[in-house]
């Protein structure tokens, strides 16, 4: 994701997360090209304010697949202080097969916007 144009209050997030060393999972709607409605998904933010990976919510509800977003296609995992973390988004929470999938990624935990 270097080179990935980000939006100034997406900028001012890394920043934040490189001057107070956090990290920060961030909502947001990620643009598609060619007229696809956008991704539902998560920014993951280091530390250091690199973004670390996206999640895009893979489970939509029949509002959504109605032309408001495109569905994501695979778990995003990622590692701080040696806990792996995964991501979860809204409806999401009602299929049990996210959370199985997680389990056998070894996740130690799956954070739920």
């Amino acid at each position: 994701m270097t080179g990935h144009r980000r939006k100034p209050s997406y900028r001012a997030i890394a920043e934040f997360c490189s001057r107070h060393r956090i990290f920060a999972v961030v909502g947001g709607a990620h643009r598609l090209s060619d007229g696809h409605p956008p991704h539902k998904c998560l920014y993951v933010f280091s530390d250091y304010g690199t973004l670390l990976t996206r999640y895009d919510k893979r489970f939509l509800s029949n509002s959504e697949l109605d032309g408001w977003y495109t569905p994501g296609t695979e778990p995003v995992t990622f590692d701080v202080d040696g806990y792996r973390f995964g991501c979860a988004i809204c409806i999401e929470s009602q299929f049990p097969e996210v959370f199985s999938e997680y389990e056998r990624l070894q996740v130690d935990g799956v954070l739920f916007s």
